[in-house]
């Protein structure tokens, strides 16, 4: 039953999506290999964790209205993203032959895992929204951190220290949204212009056929 539920597959080919072509000189052999660049790394690994940790240090715990907030727009992105999977799979097969039809393809593979994927982080949003406003011990449950700053620091209840951590795990997630659909947006940008380049060229080639047809 683990494996109908299993998410690995999802994560897996998201990350293998990010990936390009990159030559590799081996032995005076130059040959290309797959890999995350750099650039991406930062902005989908690296980023997040950055803006994630300023916004549990300069916002903190989201308030009730924060909590709403996220709640109706994660709701509303769900939504979304389902009804793009159903956009996205219904596009497979054009009515016009496509002249680029590898790179089409391709783009509708990767599309497909990244919505895939920001459905599944969705949903994990919601669930640290919901641990965000929960009391999961008891009241008098502390940590005390004397040892770590005697004179200076008490005791934290454990409560508080969950709701930060599932704040930032919160705010990660939500960064990871938006820029994963920032991508989704580009793709979709690429595979409706290859289209619509593809519904041109066959519009230029019947009509050319036509006067052709006329002259003889």
């Amino acid at each position: 039953m683990a494996t109908k539920i299993s998410l690995q597959l999802i994560f897996q080919e998201h990350r293998e999506s990010l990936k390009t072509v990159h030559p590799v000189r081996t032995d005076n052999v130059i040959t290309e290999t797959l890999k995350i660049s750099r650039t991406d790394r930062f902005i989908f690994y690296i980023l997040p964790l950055l803006i994630a940790i300023l916004a549990t240090i300069i916002i903190g715990l989201p308030d009730s209205q924060a909590t709403d907030l996220y709640t109706v727009c994660l709701s509303v992105f769900v939504g979304l993203f389902l009804n793009l999977l159903v956009m996205i799979t219904s596009v497979l097969r054009p009515s016009v032959k496509i002249w680029d039809n590898q790179t089409r393809i391709m783009l509708i593979e990767h599309t497909f895992y990244n919505i895939s994927y920001t459905i599944v982080i969705s949903l994990l949003a919601l669930g640290m929204v919901l641990l965000t406003t929960l009391y999961l011990f008891p009241s008098d449950w502390q940590v005390n951190l004397t040892r770590l700053n005697p004179g200076k620091w008490g005791s934290l209840p454990v409560n508080t220290i969950c709701h930060y951590a599932f704040s930032f795990f919160l705010y990660y997630l939500l960064c990871k949204i938006i820029l994963t659909l920032l991508m989704v947006i580009k793709r979709v940008f690429c595979l409706f212009r290859t289209d619509i380049q593809s519904y041109k060229e066959e519009i230029r080639r019947q009509e050319k056929q036509k006067m052709q047809d006329i002259t003889h």
